[in-house]
């Protein structure tokens, strides 16, 4: 099985849409970012993981510039969703391999 990782991962990333889309849907959006601000702890987790995304979408543009994948549908996923769009651009460099120029720039740079 050639892909376990990517369906593996793909399998978390559906779970964890389902159970955003139930914790959203059972607060709605209003309450959710009430909740989200409502004392310094929540707030500082809310931040926290912010500045998490925002560095991993740091690393996932240049990762995806470097194999040639276009990192804007994931970063607007990931902005919109958080680490949903994070986890689904792993799915994204699991399934498919690099692409022949950044195949052919791994392989050339160990001659």
């Amino acid at each position: 099985m050639k892909n376990w990782k990517a369906i593996l991962l793909a399998l978390v990333v559906a779970d964890f849409t389902a159970f955003s889309i139930w914790a959203f849907a059972s607060l709605g959006w209003n309450e959710t970012w009430a909740a989200a601000f409502a004392s310094p702890v929540n707030t500082q987790i809310g931040l926290d993981l912010g500045f998490a995304v925002l560095f991993g979408l740091v690393f996932l543009w240049r990762d995806a510039k470097a194999n040639a994948i276009n990192p804007v549908p994931f970063v607007l996923l990931s902005l919109c969703l958080g680490s949903i769009g994070l986890m689904a651009y792993g799915v994204r460099r699991l399934w498919a391999p690099a692409s022949g120029v950044a195949r052919g720039r791994l392989q050339g740079a160990g001659a």
